[in-house]
């Protein structure tokens, strides 16, 4: 029971970011995702039981001013002299174009010395918390998640070792996708983490990182008691490479010399893809002719069971910039509208003035 009262006394000294009001705003952490909210927080407390009943904080709670998105740079210290008990949390985050690197750790030790009248033990926390959520773009990405999660007991390992841990978790509309922890009561005490996670487009994500650490002396355990935790980790969201789309020109066979308005073409990316996001302004023919506005259409001309977007260009432009031959190779460019390129090409027969190449 008393173990219980002091990890919910933990709790509620430093549970920030779970419990905590999540800062919102948006930023592009490159074109793949968008960052729409953030908190990061340290705090750090001292206090002690009497009656192994009541808590009484010796110092109040010692939290940093939260943190929104982008960088930051926390860090809290507490220490009681009379009790030999200290508590220290550090948080630093470094965002990029298309990744964030945070390092957070926390270190508390508590000596039985000369404790308050009536109290049961010293007890020292801290914790150190990050979390990001972020939406994804138009297209299928991959999160890289590279760093290492540490803790440490020193001395008196069986006593609420449960209370120092971290740990490392990526979510999805409330459910774990991923989750790499440590605590006390762990055989080991640090983990190299590498991982990968396909994200998918348009979806919700959030990232985070905790650690935390508690300690208590008694006068049956007086001895100093240092405990920390710690996470370091690197999360990169790799920039879209050109998706290679499926490109079908018509006619297959174009005359020069013919008469008409267009050539049609009808663009299919791969499965994952949607064709409804492609930048009809950004369509370009050998890099030089740009689709017509409309008419444009979305449908399964080939009957594939992926949808194709028919775009049009003018024909007379396109015959300006193309030679006769058997096998013309005509690729066809454009951007999905979160910039991410695409191209495509076909081969068609060209002839001039009466059919002759």
């Amino acid at each position: 029971m008393l173990k219980e009262q002091k990890n919910n006394i933990l709790r509620g000294m430093i549970g920030m970011a779970l419990l905590g009001q999540l800062i919102v705003g948006a930023v592009a952490m490159g074109n793949p995702i968008t960052i729409t909210g953030a908190e990061q927080q340290v705090g750090s407390e001292i206090g002690y039981m009497i009656d192994l009943v009541n808590y009484v904080a010796v110092g109040a709670f010692d939290p940093a001013v939260p943190h929104g998105i982008g960088n930051a740079n926390l860090g809290v210290s507490i220490v009681e002299p009379d009790y030999s008990a200290s508590g220290d949390a550090s948080l630093t985050s470094l965002f990029g174009a298309n990744q964030v690197t945070v390092d957070g750790s926390t270190d508390v030790s508590a000596t039985w010395m000369v404790p308050p009248p009536d109290a049961d033990d010293i007890h020292v926390g801290a914790g150190s918390s990050f979390l990001i959520s972020f939406v994804v773009g138009l297209s299928p990405v991959q999160l890289n998640i590279n760093g290492a999660i540490e803790v440490s007991l020193v001395a008196y390992p069986d006593l609420h070792p449960e209370e120092t841990f971290t740990y490392m978790r990526l979510s999805s509309l409330g459910t774990p996708l991923w989750e790499e922890r440590l605590d006390g009561t762990d055989s080991e005490t640090s983990r190299l983490i590498s991982h990968s996670e396909p994200l998918t487009p348009g979806q919700e994500y959030v990232l985070e990182a905790y650690a935390e650490s508690g300690t208590v002396a008694t006068l049956d355990h007086p001895g100093a008691k240092s405990r920390n935790s710690s996470f370091y980790f690197t999360a990169t969201v790799p920039e879209p490479t050109t998706i290679e789309g499926t490109v079908d020109i018509d006619p297959d066979t174009l005359n020069l010399q013919s008469k008409g308005n267009w050539i049609t073409c009808y663009i299919e990316l791969p499965e994952g893809y949607d064709v409804a996001h492609i930048d009809i302004g950004s369509i370009l023919l050998n890099g030089v002719v740009p689709a017509e506005n409309k008419p444009t259409e979305i449908g399964d001309y080939d009957d594939d069971g992926l949808p194709d977007l028919m775009v049009k260009f003018d024909r007379s432009d396109v015959c300006e910039i193309l030679d006769p031959g058997d096998e013309v190779e005509i690729t066809v460019t454009g951007e999905l509208t979160d910039e991410t390129p695409f191209q495509g090409s076909d081969t068609i027969r060209v002839i001039d003035k009466g059919g002759k190449k």
